[in-house]
């Protein structure tokens, strides 16, 4: 799911958590998700899956994320 494009589907406030819905092996996925970046992210912006822990999605906006080296 890292590195997965998503879509946020319950605005993500700065300081607590929206929703945001993925296609994973022909199924619609949700998340709980949180900002990686600290900053609210509005309903239907593309995001990307930054980090996946205890269920809950970390993302941030398709144009601010960048592959770290392995």
């Amino acid at each position: 799911v890292v590195g997965a494009e998503a879509e946020v589907i319950t605005p993500i406030p700065a300081d607590s958590v929206g929703e945001i819905a993925l296609n994973a092996r022909g199924s619609r996925i949700t998340y709980p998700a949180h900002s990686a970046t600290g900053l609210p992210i509005a309903r239907g912006t593309p995001v990307v899956v930054v980090r996946l822990l205890s269920n809950a999605a970390w993302v941030k906006p398709v144009g601010q994320w960048q592959a770290r080296p392995g």
